[in-house]
């Protein structure tokens, strides 16, 4: 087993013991059920297996081909895509921002401080980040493996209302078509990680596995450019992308509709001017919500910047979701194809279906800029200026 495999499977157990089982408080219990320990430790042992097995394939696509280094994902000063390291941008953020803000604390230590404002962003959220990644290989030479212009190991980090199911169905289109291709001959490997519900045994043996493809991915960039290896998201400006949000989860979270959804008087025969002003408390209560209840936990509303989370020495290649065609013609798209990634929304209420920015006064702008600074910040700091209505003194 190789070493990023053996810590996975470490810190899984690891895990599961402290967090899972809690053998302390429950050890008479645990020790009635000898076949759910027996279940478990095969489990286990089984998803030891499957990450090494993991981490190996992706090693041996890269020993038997030279990786093809591609500049669409060299971020350079005049590329529309910027580099991203999360670990030097949360580094600065929270020595400028997080301690900074509460000097005045007295009564939590840095250490407290940094370990709630982690908690409150979604920074300890399981579920991401959500990854989608493909890698291929071919045994045939020459002009037709060389012709394919797209990387033999590719990662999506799903930074979710930001374009993702377009560039997850195009990707996968991609794989298709890769293994379909006449005379290529290729063989095409993918590994999904997403959000979504299942026993706690496989939503652990998830983690593990992800957490043993982030390792392998690291490895892969740092043998050589890691534009040869690429590792892409995308990002949108704070304020719309909250607004799609509110659309979609309160879609799902009856909880969420009822405190926040105000359809007017009647929802049937209201005015535009009564609907306009439904949309504005409709959003107003929503940000009230979304900071009294740290984003509700939803991944839709958690901010972007806690989708990178365990990617820390990965270096990320970021789109601004305005270029998404270009993204996604890259990628494979068809010209005839049409792009998921626009705020069309589904919502059988008008209120829901018609929210847009233009609905949120100057102070609503400020708010949800303030609840998404870190937001804000990464935006700046990877220089995309133009991508945000938000701006930070």
């Amino acid at each position: 087993m190789g070493p990023a495999a053996s810590r996975a499977c470490i810190s899984g157990v690891q895990h599961l013991t402290h967090h899972r089982i809690h053998i302390r408080q429950s050890f008479g219990a645990i020790c009635a059920k000898p076949r759910f320990i027996i279940r478990l430790i095969a489990a286990l042992i089984g998803i030891c297996v499957l990450v090494t097995r993991l981490e190996l394939a992706l090693y041996d696509e890269t020993a038997r081909s030279a990786p093809n280094v591609l500049p669409f994902f060299r971020c350079s000063s005049n590329a529309i895509c910027k580099d991203f390291v999360p670990k030097q941008f949360f580094e600065e953020y929270i020595a400028d921002q997080v301690l900074r803000n509460n000097e005045d604390n007295e009564n939590a230590s840095p250490e407290q401080i940094i370990k709630d404002w982690r908690n409150r962003i979604g920074l300890t959220n399981s579920n991401l980040p959500a990854l989608d990644s493909i890698w291929w290989s071919t045994t045939v030479a020459g002009g037709t493996a060389a012709a394919v212009n797209f990387p033999r190991n590719i990662t999506f980090v799903h930074n979710h209302k930001c374009g993702g199911t377009s560039i997850q169905s195009t990707l996968y289109r991609r794989a298709r078509s890769l293994r379909q291709q006449e005379g290529l001959d290729a063989s095409v490997n993918t590994f999904k990680h997403s959000f979504g519900g299942g026993s706690k045994e496989k939503k652990l043996a998830w983690d593990m596995q992800r957490m043993a493809q982030i390792t392998a991915i690291s490895k892969l960039q740092g043998y050589g450019d890691h534009s040869s290896h690429p590792v892409f998201s995308t990002l949108r400006c704070p304020v719309s992308r909250f607004l799609s949000a509110i659309q979609q989860v309160m879609q799902y979270n009856s909880d969420f509709k009822t405190k926040c959804l105000h359809e007017g008087r009647n929802k049937f025969f209201s005015s535009s001017e009564s609907e306009s002003v439904s949309r504005q408390r409709t959003i107003q209560c929503s940000i009230l919500d979304i900071e009294a209840s740290a984003f509700r936990r939803d991944v839709h509303l958690i901010p972007m910047a806690s989708h990178f989370r365990l990617m820390d020495d990965v270096r990320i290649s970021i789109f601004d979701m305005s270029d998404i065609e270009d993204l996604l013609q890259y990628l494979g798209k068809e010209k005839s194809s049409t792009i998921h990634a626009r705020d069309k929304s589904k919502a059988r209420s008008t209120i829901l279906a018609k929210l847009s920015v233009d609905d949120c006064t100057e102070d609503m702008v400020a708010e949800i800029c303030r609840l998404y600074d870190v937001d804000v910040a990464m935006i700046n700091y990877l220089g995309f200026h133009n991508a945000t209505l938000c701006t930070r003194e």
